[in-house]
């Protein structure tokens, strides 16, 4: 697996690396797991399980807790965007279109977003949390342009009703974007494809298999911006179009959660970051103040989160971006790094 990847690589290192660029690897360097997202998992899980290899890691946006009903993602969402009620207002009238069964009806609001070739109901009304999700998942402040008020601005039109102001920005999103939305947004799009090339397809199974990630609408009393027609059940159901009977019904979260410790990883020496705009911080240490006491515990791991940022923004390099706390957690992580690093 990815891990034993990884430490093999460590354990031949100084052959590896001496052999393809000439570089020599002292026998005493202390490796240091780094990863962002999925990777950062690894990083922080290959110390756990590896730590006479791994000296210490730094994990980014590491969502350790795996989750088969992932309604969190949409409820971060949600207090990321100004226009959220909004967005929930159009979300619960066109789950009205929806359940009513009117073809007709159901069919010019599809066109009216840009999505007419979408022959499945929940594939459109998951579509339509495609803009929202990637603006607030790759969130950047900017004095000017900013994605989030661009967004918004959408909503800000009183002339209309909420989801026609909602079908108008899909519309725009897909013309502008020239996204392809049968090879984007149906469900099974790809499932016949099967050459090597595809580490979308790989990580698509890991999903189906282990992690579940699955973005899921909030119950009542919660409120929602996604469509009640995208449960779990209907994301998890291109995993028998993909992948067969091979894959378990659910994936097995429970496994994964126990062995690696979710939100409570029995580690040391890791260094975990988070932008408290990611959705995905629902699903990691700073979601829970016990956990965070916990691995923070006399020093032994470092949690530092950034407000005004989302995921793995700590990874970017770009002037015009330090004025939502990347700067301050630069300098608390490579603090954080040099102190474990200063240990034996």
């Amino acid at each position: 697996n990815a891990l034993e990847d990884m430490a093999n690589f460590i354990r031949n290192a100084q052959v590896f690396v001496k052999s393809v660029i000439g570089v020599t690897v002292s026998p005493n360097s202390k490796w240091v797991a780094t990863g962002g997202s999925y990777s950062a998992n690894l990083a922080a899980w290959m110390r756990l399980k590896y730590p006479e290899l791994i000296h210490a890691a730094y994990a980014s946006s590491a969502p350790v807790r795996a989750e088969v009903d992932f309604y969190q993602y949409d409820q971060v969402v949600g207090q990321a965007l100004p226009c959220a009620q909004n967005i929930a207002n159009a979300v619960s009238t066109l789950d009205l279109i929806l359940d009513s069964g009117n073809r007709t009806l159901i069919n010019s609001w599809k066109r009216a977003c840009g999505l007419g070739a979408l022959k499945d109901d929940a594939d459109f009304a998951g579509a339509l949390t495609d803009q929202m999700s990637n603006t607030v998942q790759y969130y950047m402040p900017t004095e000017t342009n900013d994605a989030i008020a661009t967004l918004c601005s959408w909503f800000s039109r009183t002339r209309n009703n909420p989801l026609q102001n909602l079908a108008d920005m899909m519309a725009a999103y897909v013309r502008n974007s020239n996204i392809d939305v049968v090879a984007a947004y149906s469900s099974n799009s790809g499932a016949d494809i099967t050459d090597l090339y595809q580490d979308g397809r790989s990580w698509f199974y890991q999903t189906c298999t282990q992690f579940g990630y699955w973005q899921t609408a909030p119950r009542p009393p919660l409120r929602r911006l996604r469509s009640r027609f995208m449960t779990a059940e209907w994301q998890s159901r291109p995993c028998r179009a993909f992948f067969g009977d091979v894959v378990p019904q659910v994936p097995d979260t429970a496994g994964i959660n126990e062995r690696y410790g979710g939100l409570m990883p029995n580690v040391t020496r890791v260094v975990f970051v988070n932008g408290l705009l990611d959705p995905w911080s629902s699903l990691s240490l700073p979601a829970d103040p016990v956990a965070v006491l916990k691995a923070t515990a006399q020093g032994q791991n470092a949690v530092i989160t950034m407000p005004r940022a989302s995921h793995v923004a700590d990874f970017y390099f770009a002037p015009s971006y330090t004025d939502f706390g990347v700067d301050v957690a630069r300098r608390q992580i490579m603090e954080a790094i040099v102190n474990f690093l200063s240990q034996d």
